[in-house]
């Protein structure tokens, strides 16, 4: 019997239902990646170049994340995960650093890229196999750690729900207290001159000339709390809420991405935000900006 043209046996049957489910899954894929380049886009107004480490989808990946990070000299980026640390490398590649011991409550890393820690109760570094080394013990759970631009220094702070202090501590063992504030210490930063310390609704400067108010979000303007503040090697001052982040000096600030927010880290001239309120993960070149003051 002479079979028609237009008849289809199985495997044409099989084969259009193969070609249209790879339809829908590329179609699934083109959708999904269009979704994420949306969700990884941030509105930055004063930036030289973002550079994405990564989106929504990648850091659901990594899993929940902590609020403490920082940046090696290389650009990899140390992140507080749920079972430990991990290192997000530029390329966005991830390893996971050996673990030994209780994991860090909180750490940074200092000019040399060692890794100092916060680790059951104690103050330290963690080694190479990964064991939190304790050095100095804490009297309260809340401390947290703050990197430095001045090699061998690092700076603690917190207090346990009563009075805030906050530290710098030297690879000599020595240590100073810089601050006590009767509210939460945010996050610290600093230049070559000075230390910068962010509250829910300020920033201080502390100098040789005692602490100053540089930055303050006005009552009523709806911004939102402080979260970070992070200061680059040229001096220029960025400070976030979960929503924005600005760069601050003379008394003014200018908006430089306002769509995002989060926990903020400086190496070098480069910032690093952990956006955790929208999964992201990105790095920004902020533009100079004449009106602020450095250092």
């Amino acid at each position: 019997m002479t079979r028609s043209r237009n008849a289809r046996g199985p495997w044409t049957v099989i084969g259009v239902v193969v070609l249209a489910a790879a339809a829908v899954f590329a179609a699934q894929v083109v959708f999904t990646a269009a979704a994420e380049r949306k969700a990884m886009s941030v509105a930055a107004a004063r930036i030289v170049s973002v550079r994405h480490y990564a989106g929504p989808l990648a850091v659901e990946r990594l899993g929940r994340l902590g609020r403490d990070f920082d940046a090696t000299a290389s650009g990899t980026l140390i992140l507080r995960v749920e079972h430990g640390l991990v290192a997000l490398r530029p390329d966005g590649g991830v390893d996971a650093l050996p673990a030994k011991g209780p994991t860090a409550d909180s750490f940074a890393l200092d000019t040399q890229d060692n890794l100092l820690t916060v680790a059951g109760g104690y103050f330290g570094r963690l080694t190479e196999a990964g064991e939190a080394q304790p050095a100095v013990p804490l009297p309260y759970d809340d401390a947290r750690l703050a990197r430095s631009i001045h090699p061998g220094a690092v700076y603690l702070f917190g207090g346990g729900g009563g009075e805030q202090r906050l530290y710098r501590f030297w690879d000599t063992g020595n240590f100073e207290v810089l601050l006590a504030s009767p509210t939460p210490i945010l996050g610290v930063t600093d230049t070559a001159q000075a230390v910068y310390v962010a509250g829910a609704d300020r920033v201080v400067r502390l100098d040789g000339r005692g602490a100053v108010t540089v930055f303050r979000i006005p009552p009523g303007a709806g911004l939102g709390p402080i979260v970070s503040v992070a200061a680059t090697a040229g001096g220029q001052v960025l400070v976030s809420t979960a929503n924005q982040v600005f760069a601050i000096g003379g008394g003014a600030a200018a908006t430089v991405v306002n769509d995002s927010g989060g926990e903020l880290r400086a190496r070098g001239d480069r910032v690093y935000v952990l956006d955790r309120t929208r999964g992201l993960i990105y790095a920004l070149d902020p533009a100079p900006w004449p009106a602020a003051r450095k250092g």
